[in-house]
């Protein structure tokens, strides 16, 4: 399987490399300068070519040359603005539209591009995978609640709603005449919180890790009391590549563990790999509890759901965050 990755040297990107690349799977990436960042895996940066893309724009015709000769079976679109922070608040930036809504609909004419050209490489049809999000679905923050790809879609949040925009895009044009022919085929995945190591320390785990690693006492953190769909990108990525390669996984697809994780069981575990009971103040009472995904779909299409230890990942993101803290004092 050939598989061009856009965003392939961003947090889901990376892990995403390596497993592919474990698989023997042929891969050509893009990233807005293409550059790999610093601390990618070694395999990538060796064995991976990545091509400048801003996604923000059309793609040139140098760049989707390259791309028609690499002559790609799927192309997973990652690239896009990924901490929902950053979107804005209630109304997406300028930026956020720019690249989350726009960006899309140049991944996806690039997709329809090679599609159309076809390849003597590429015996079937170019699949299309989008990387979405559970921000679209309703959500009070109150009641959470399991959600399957037919849930109610009303994103609370600017970023939310940025990735529900792209998605009617990809699912208008999977379904749209012009693809009657068979030759593209879309899939919209919608993440769940997804964590692990290299995530930057501005989301749940990673924050409350760095926290305690530099010694916060009390650990002081938005909301304690918080029920999550958390999964560990490691495993986010090997379902992901699953995906890409099952025929016929058309439509929509929750991605996520499946389980409800609590603030208290992240205390717990940061607990046992930090070997000290921890002081917490949470700043809100709570609860704040996000959507867990019906994992029914999923299950369908890879088999059994990939869930490791929430320890491990702790164990993980704690370990990589002592390996830092050892090299800064080099």
């Amino acid at each position: 399987m050939r598989i061009f990755v856009t965003g392939a040297s961003g947090f889901v990107g990376g892990h995403l490399i390596e497993a592919a690349l474990r698989r023997r799977i042929e891969l050509l990436g893009s990233s807005f300068h293409g550059r790999w960042r610093a601390g990618m895996p070694p395999g990538a940066v060796a064995d991976v070519p990545l091509l400048a893309w801003d996604i923000r724009r059309p793609i040139d015709d140098r760049t989707a040359d390259a791309i028609e000769r690499f002559a790609p079976e799927v192309v997973l679109h990652l690239a896009g603005i990924s901490i929902p922070g950053d979107c804005g608040t209630d109304e997406p930036t300028a930026e956020a539209i720019a690249t989350n809504v726009q960006g899309t609909r140049h991944a996806l004419a690039l997709a329809e591009r090679l599609a159309r050209r076809g390849s003597d490489r590429r015996a079937g049809p170019i699949r299309f995978i989008l990387a979405s999000s559970c921000h679209v679905y309703a959500n009070d923050f109150a009641t959470g609640g399991r959600v399957d790809e037919g849930a109610p879609l009303a994103p609370a949040s600017a970023y939310g709603r940025t990735k529900l925009a792209a998605e009617r895009i990809v699912l208008e044009r999977g379904a749209d005449a012009a693809n009657a022919n068979g030759m593209l085929e879309t899939l919209v995945v919608r993440g769940f919180q997804q964590t692990g190591p290299r995530q930057p320390a501005r989301l749940i785990l990673p924050e409350w890790i760095a926290k305690v690693r530099r010694g916060d006492r009390p650990l002081v953190v938005r909301c304690r009391a918080t029920e999550l769909d958390l999964i560990d990108v490691r495993d986010a990525v090997e379902m992901l590549l699953d995906l890409a390669a099952h025929p016929g996984g058309t439509g929509i697809v929750n991605l996520g563990s499946g389980r409800a994780t609590s603030g208290d069981e992240l205390i717990g575990a940061i607990e046992r790999v930090a070997g000290e009971t921890i002081p917490v103040v949470s700043e809100r009472a709570g609860p704040r509890r996000e959507p867990i995904a019906d994992v029914t779909r999923l299950g369908s299409l890879v088999g059994p759901i990939r869930r490791r230890s929430l320890d491990t990942t702790v164990s993980d993101l704690w370990n990589e965050r002592l390996d830092d803290s050892n090299r800064a004092r080099e």
